[in-house]
């Protein structure tokens, strides 16, 4: 290139970005386009060394810039098919450039080729990360996203913004997943491992469970969007809680991935027809709320690119090839980190005993958190202590607190007890009549009135359905078995409707009698403790206590000392009506073995 040539390519070049800018698209093309024409070759040959060196970057950008300026004319004319193979080209020879990327993408999707628009984001942004450790500008992601809602137009700066026509084609790629939690807050290892094993080899699911309100739903959704750019092919959503069934749901999901004829009648050809569409594409399916391992099967995918992610209250303990994740309550910090982005960390930190104090009587459980945290920010004019006060007056009141609009704590608990069957409700509302959430497994038996091996049996089904936790041995290796305390306060409600005082009376009296008939043989500083451990009146006399040795249908002995444990835990969490008919209990129960010789 001479002089003359970079002379005349200059001024073409600035006829055609004005032509841009004025919306003159054909006129641009025709004078960028004949900019261009003038670079014969690589700039400045012949040059030194020195100047070569020196220049060349510079001329090259001069035509960089004006070969995208003709793109984007090109673009606004509705050129993309023939634009394809060349900005293909481009993208491969200059990888980095981020706005040669970013018209391909725009080519692509307007060919009706979303799943290979978003495939070149995914591996510009490898790329950025690879070679310069960035990510993608906001102009390549606003691309990207535009591409993902189905909203991309053309934007020339001081140009009028241009709609572009897109093929048919988009109907193909679904995109049913709901939006992230813009306050998505704490699980962040379970998000380091959930991440590396989307990204593994493996084909099997992702399944995660947890009790009511830990946050499954969130976690799953959150991740699912941050995962979008591996899937370009799109992504389905169902949430099993909705009432739908399979049948429906495999129609929906066909329409979503397009459907030429009429959906299939029966259930096998429906599920026939959904595993085909899926066969080669690179999807991501979230199934929410799914009640068993034979809803997830049939709607995860089987074979080919597809990846799942389930949520589940139960453990899918027979879900094939699942990688298994089980959530908890949070963690006191992310508790607080919660409560702190939904009213404003200048609330929290001005009363930091408060909002420890709130997120323990929510048990640090998402679900709950975020309630106390929405009626905090809807009344702006309350403090926390003043939540606090209304949280802690009287058992009942918690729960009527924990809700606001559409979130409803109990609502959510009774989602989990409504569907169980009436022989573990009854057995649930005996357990909540000892008011205490640390339940070992002879206390169980008792309150049931059947053999320790039946009440182990029965606690663990209670665990499979997540509405009891195990908490863990005691410190002589004995399993309790854990009542959540906000289940535990609508079981209380439940209880206290369906059993007369006779029966809450029958349920302490059989725990008591148990507590007394298997204290091993035991000193009198001991036989005593039984009496004061609830505090309601001076220690029974040691003659009026059982010295009998204890049996145990597992045939395992149980310590006076594990009995008092359980007992001081208990009594702390009883109401003080219910502390003085325990002693009078206790005092009956002792008197009786005593004269009968027992």
């Amino acid at each position: 290139m001479i002089t003359s040539d970079l002379g005349e390519f200059e001024r073409l070049a600035a006829i055609g970005y004005d032509d841009l800018k004025r919306g003159c698209y054909d006129a641009a093309s025709a004078r960028l386009s004949e900019a261009l024409a003038l670079w014969r070759g690589t700039a400045l040959t012949g040059a030194t060394e020195f100047l070569a060196d020196a220049e060349q970057p510079r001329f090259t950008e001069f035509k960089m810039a004006a070969l995208e300026g003709r793109v984007e004319a090109d673009l606004a004319l509705g050129k993309h098919d023939q634009l394809v193979l060349e900005l293909n080209d481009l993208v491969e020879r200059f990888p980095l450039r981020e706005r040669i990327r970013a018209q391909l993408m725009t080519a692509l999707y307007c060919c009706g080729r979303q799943a290979d628009a978003l495939e070149v984001y995914r591996r510009g942004r490898e790329l950025l990360a690879e070679h310069l450790g960035v990510d993608p500008s906001a102009m390549l992601n606003n691309v990207f996203q535009s591409i993902l809602n189905g909203e991309l137009t053309l934007e020339v700066p001081g140009a009028p913004t241009r709609k572009l026509n897109v093929t048919s084609r988009t109907a193909e790629r679904p995109a049913l997943l709901p939006p992230d939690l813009a306050d998505f807050t704490g699980r962040e290892s379970h998000l380091r491992r959930l991440f590396a094993e989307m990204r593994s080899e493996g084909r099997g699911p992702l399944a995660i469970s947890g009790m009511v309100g830990t946050g499954k739903s969130s976690l799953a959704v959150h991740l699912a969007n941050q995962c979008l750019p591996d899937f370009p092919d799109g992504h389905l959503y169902v949430n099993m809680k909705g009432g739908d069934d399979l049948f429906q749901v495999l129609g929906k999901f066909i329409e979503a991935l397009g459907l030429d004829g009429e959906l299939p009648q029966s259930l096998e050809e429906r599920t026939q027809l959904y595993r085909a569409k899926l066969a080669d594409r690179r999807m991501l399916i979230l199934i929410d709320n799914a009640q068993n391992e034979s809803q997830a099967r049939m709607l995860l995918p089987s074979i080919g690119r597809a990846r799942g992610i389930v949520t589940s209250r139960v453990r899918l303990a027979v879900l094939d090839g699942a990688r298994r994740v089980d959530l908890g309550p949070f963690e006191r910090a992310e508790a607080l980190e919660l409560l702190g982005k939904v009213i404003g960390p200048g609330r929290v930190g001005a009363e930091t005993v408060a909002a420890e104090r709130l997120v323990e009587l929510c048990e640090h459980l998402p679900l709950a958190v975020r309630i106390a945290a929405a009626r905090l920010a809807a009344r702006p004019h309350w403090s926390l202590a003043r939540l606090l006060r209304r949280m802690s007056d009287g058992s009942q009141s918690r729960l009527d607190e924990l809700r606001i609009s559409n979130l409803d704590l109990r609502a959510a608990l009774k989602q989990n007890y409504d569907p169980l069957p009436a022989t573990k409700k009854a057995a649930l509302q005996r357990l909540a009549l000892l008011g205490t959430y640390t339940i070992p497994v002879w206390a169980a038996a008792a309150a049931l009135n059947v053999p320790e091996r039946e009440a182990e049996d029965l606690l663990e089904e209670l665990v499979d359905a997540r509405v009891i936790s195990v908490g863990g041995p005691d410190r002589e290796g004995r399993f309790r078995y854990r009542l959540p305390e906000l289940f535990l306060l609508l079981l209380m409600e439940q209880g206290e409707r369906e059993y007369a005082k006779a029966e809450q009376t029958a349920v302490h009296t059989r725990v008591l009698q148990t507590c007394v008939s298997r204290m091993r043989v035991a000193g009198v500083g001991e036989r005593r403790a039984l009496a004061t451990l609830t505090g309601a009146g001076p220690p029974i006399p040691s003659d009026a206590l059982p010295t009998a040795e204890p049996t145990s249908d597992n045939g395992e002995g149980l310590s006076f000392a594990s009995v008092q444990r359980w007992m001081a835990e208990s009594s702390s969490r009883i109401s003080t009506s219910r502390l003085a008919s325990l002693w009078e209990f206790c005092l009956q129960i002792a008197a009786y073995i005593d004269g009968q010789g027992i």
